[in-house]
């Protein structure tokens, strides 16, 4: 594309905001919003969506030509519809803060409009691609248009040699001029035709168009190489313009050709990337089994620990209790050993007193 089809303002071109796109989730089957770094350039609108696998990135690129209408929406939301090759399609974007949907707003908006003025200068690939069709297509519907008359266009090209072979054949035959083509002067067309007209491009239809009357000519040796002269000099832009339709659609089936070979590519790719990430998920899930089941041993062997803690405490608290009994059985045992010394000193002095008793009453005898 030519590098004066710029969409937007300078400022919205090398500037780039990120937005949030409504997505659907292909696995869950549910909408979410999606991070794109989107910027306007070249006479498109482009969002990238970095992904996290090998640093790819998801790219949408609408042509600003094809958008049909930008429309604010509610909070910070706007919806733009663009033209698709099966119809229209809509995306939905949300902006960080509502001043910054209208500014998105107003830019898409303005860039829309300035991309319009320009295509109607030079037509976008879209209506290059629906005007491209095979020679043998291009021909005037007279059933709808029955007063339509046939013009065939003429490009003016290398207009001294045509005006170097006009001026000839207007010397060697004055009854069949030939028009000189000229820049600035207007395609020459035939005369109005009633009938289908046939192919533009077909050369023996053309000549045949383009040759006068036998008739009505007078008798001249060299007015058959005149008329196929004039048919030559006819033939020879249509059959260039033909040429040049034919490269274009042979460039245009090429793209076309490397497009389905990069989506192919790039569906193999996401099937492989789908595997992996279903792989990644089977090894997530067995990751999580394995950690349920080595918490599920983690509470066991605390539920266990805290089983020996408890019975740790109630020995210790027998233990306790056993020192506690200990410690009363030995003062126990001291307060009898001193009742026995007492009861000991005690049937000493009885002992004495009863000696004494005897002395007394046996020694008066």
């Amino acid at each position: 594309m030519d590098d004066n089809v710029r969409g937007g303002d300078a400022d919205a071109t090398s500037t780039e905001r990120v937005l949030k796109r409504k997505v659907k989730n292909s696995r869950t089957n549910l909408f979410e919003w999606v991070k794109y770094r989107c910027h306007l350039g070249d006479g498109f609108f482009l969002c990238e969506c970095p992904t996290s696998f090998d640093n790819e990135t998801v790219s949408l690129q609408v042509l600003l030509a094809n958008i049909l209408s930008v429309h604010p929406k509610a909070a910070s939301r706007f919806e733009i519809t663009h033209a698709t090759p099966s119809g229209h399609s809509s995306d939905e974007f949300m902006a960080p803060t509502s001043q910054h949907c209208s500014l998105w707003v107003r830019t898409l908006k303005k860039a829309v409009a300035q991309s319009m003025q320009l295509n109607s200068i030079s037509p976008t690939p879209l209506a290059l691609l629906s005007s491209l069709r095979p020679p043998h297509l291009f021909q005037t519907n007279t059933t709808a248009h029955p007063k339509q008359s046939l013009k065939i266009d003429i490009p003016c090209r290398n207009s001294s040699n045509n005006a170097m072979d006009a001026t000839k054949l207007s010397t060697e035959s004055p009854s069949n001029p030939t028009p000189r083509c000229h820049p600035d002067d207007t395609p020459a067309s035939t005369p109005d035709i009633q009938t289908s007209p046939p192919s533009l491009t077909h050369p023996s239809l053309a000549s045949s168009m383009h040759e006068p009357d036998k008739d009505s000519s007078p008798p001249d040796a060299s007015s058959p190489v005149l008329v196929h002269r004039s048919a030559v000099s006819q033939q020879t832009p249509s059959e260039h313009e033909a040429e040049e339709q034919l490269g274009i659609l042979v460039r245009v089936e090429g793209v076309l050709k490397q497009l389905e070979t990069e989506n192919k590519l790039y569906l193999q790719r996401e099937t492989q990337l789908r595997h992996e990430l279903a792989n990644l998920q089977d090894s997530m899930r067995l990751m999580d089994v394995e950690r349920q089941e080595l918490l599920t041993q983690l509470r066991d062997v605390t539920t266990e620990r805290e089983e020996w803690k408890a019975m740790a405490r109630r020995k210790q608290a027998d233990m306790t209790q056993l020192r506690d009994d200990l410690q009363l059985a030995r003062d126990e045992i001291r307060l009898l050993t001193n009742e026995q010394l007492r009861l000991h000193h005690r049937n000493k002095d009885l002992a004495v007193h009863v000696q004494r008793l005897d002395t007394l009453v046996y020694g008066k005898f």
